[in-house]
């Protein structure tokens, strides 16, 4: 099923917290929440 939905994201950052970030992001991609799959 998320080969069906494999869709690129951009997210642009400032250098601040941006290892917070990319960690609270890829929880939420995975999550059912998003109808989580695959985080590459």
């Amino acid at each position: 099923m998320a080969d069906g939905y494999a869709y690129p994201l951009l997210v642009e950052l400032e250098d601040n917290n941006v290892s917070k970030l990319k960690i609270k992001l890829v929880k939420y991609f995975q999550s059912k929440k998003s109808n989580g799959g695959d985080c590459e």
